[in-house]
């Protein structure tokens, strides 16, 4: 996923790119890096943000999983997610619905929601360097047809 945010203190469209996972229709990031990550840091201060996955792009308002309730209802997700097992590991808890309740202040975990408010612009697809490639690939397989067929 390419999540753009508006930078805090710049103003500016800020694109990062970032694993997604979906669980019953729903999109969640992971923020590995709790409130120390700018991207996060940005969502606070604006949570109106553009995301592109090959599903298309969604303007969106992000923000982060805290209610026992809504952290319940993603347990399965966290509980069969081999990339969260390990990152459950890693903060030093025992993988129960319990345990992650206990721990919430710990995991970062952001999903969205869709606005008709405006967003951050999302990021211009540049494809521009296909075209080198198409061409560099043609005059390679033309070369050595050409040389194989002793032309």
């Amino acid at each position: 996923m390419i999540m753009t945010t508006t930078g805090r203190k710049s103003g500016l469209p800020r694109p990062t790119a970032i694993e997604f996972h979906e669980y019953k229709g729903r999109k969640y990031v992971y923020c590995a890096w709790g409130d120390k990550a700018d991207w996060y840091k940005n969502i606070l201060a604006d949570p109106r943000v553009t995301i592109q996955t090959a599903s298309g792009t969604e303007h969106v308002i992000a923000w982060r999983v805290t209610a026992d309730r809504e952290l319940a209802e993603t347990f399965d997700f966290v509980a069969y997610n081999p990339a969260m097992q390990r990152w459950i590991r890693t903060l030093g808890f025992r993988l129960s619905l319990e345990e992650f309740l206990a721990h919430k202040d710990r995991f970062y975990l952001v999903t969205f929601d869709p606005t008709d408010e405006p967003t951050p612009p999302p990021l211009e697809a540049d494809l521009k360097w296909v075209w080198l490639v198409i061409v560099a690939s043609a005059l390679i397989a033309y070369s050595f047809l050409g040389f194989a067929s002793g032309l």
